[in-house]
Order: structure tokens, then sequence, then C-alpha cells
């Protein structure tokens, strides 16, 4: 049997994520990085690259997997000026909902329903002597 003595401040990752077999071990041990950080850190990829120790690629491609899991988003972050400052990272305990995927209306059929929406300026331009 294995003991672990534990004396200071530790992360806690859902098992859901630990047995995800979509993440790689990259992936699951970025977002328990991310998660041990206060809110507020300053998240940088060449800031984790050091802290890390490893590739730009290997941390690029561990939130990629994050992202297309649908863990993690990262949203551009701008300066008072409006100039990029790089990324806000929001790290979620479980995936988020799909996106609904919006389709453009097909053009080559249109609707041929005689009972589609009368608009104001329709109704308006009746007059009362047009009514029965």
């Amino acid at each position: 049997m294995n003991r672990v003595y534990v004396k200071k401040r530790y992360g806690q990752i859902p098992n859901h994520i630990l047995n995800d077999p979509t993440l790689s071990l990259k992936a699951k041990g970025l977002w328990a990085y991310i998660q041990s950080k206060p809110d507020g850190w300053n998240f940088s990829i060449e800031r984790m690259r050091k802290q890390l120790k490893e590739s730009k690629t290997s941390i690029q491609h561990a939130i990629w997997e994050l992202e297309k899991a649908r863990l993690l988003v990262r949203k551009q972050a701008k300066d008072i000026k409006g100039k990029w400052k790089g990324y806000d990272y929001f790290l979620y305990e479980n995936p988020l909902p799909e996106e609904p995927s919006v389709e453009e209306p097909s053009v080559e059929n249109p609707p041929t329903d005689s009972s589609a929406d009368i608009s104001k300026r329709d109704i308006d331009s009746y007059s009362s002597e047009d009514s029965f």
C-alpha cells in the first residue's frame, strides 16, 4: 500500500477528466496545472513552457485538446487602447454544451405557404372600406 502525505495546498482533478480516453496525459496535466493557479493568474504559452519543461508545440497541442473537449475556452484579451495583449483562459470542470450549428436557409425551394406572416405595413395598407 502506498501512502502520500501532502502538507501544502493541493488541487483536485475530477475523475471523469482523469479517465477521459480522448485526452492525452499532457492535456490532463495542463488542465491540472491551470486549475491549480489562482484567479487572475497570468497565463502565456511561453510561461507555461518554462514552468512545465515542455515545448511550445506540446503546450499548444494540449491547449487544443482541452478546447476540443470543451474544457477550456481562450478569448483574446485587449488592453484599454484595444491592443491585443494575449488570451484569457476559462477552465471548466465539465464540458461546455455544444453550440447549435447555424445553417443558412436553402434558397432553392422557397416556402410557398400562403399563410406567411403579414407585416404591420401590409395591415395598415388596408382601409376599413376593404373589409367585408
